[in-house]
């Protein structure tokens, strides 16, 4: 399992809190639900039969090298958490 590349952030169940401005996420996380104030960027391969949802106020970043297997559940949106500038 990797890590977040962000310091004080931590993931339990479905939800995260508090809501984190920007997150790099570099390996499949536990949660099916990710949230941040500003913006997620991930390159990684999200595999078949999982359920995932990236969630930013201003940008999902899917960059070379992200991929989304047949039969999984994948969403990107613009939303995000929080009040953050």
């Amino acid at each position: 399992m990797g890590a977040f590349s962000f310091e004080n952030f931590d993931i339990s169940g479905s939800t995260q809190s508090p809501c984190t401005k920007d997150i790099v996420l570099n390996f499949i996380p536990e949660t099916s639900y990710i949230t941040a104030g500003n913006s997620i960027k991930t390159m990684i391969l999200v595999s078949k039969s999982k359920e995932l949802t990236l969630s930013a106020k201003n940008v999902v970043d899917l960059e070379d090298g992200f991929d989304s297997e047949i039969g999984t559940n994948f969403t990107a949106e613009i939303g995000g958490c929080g009040n953050l500038n």
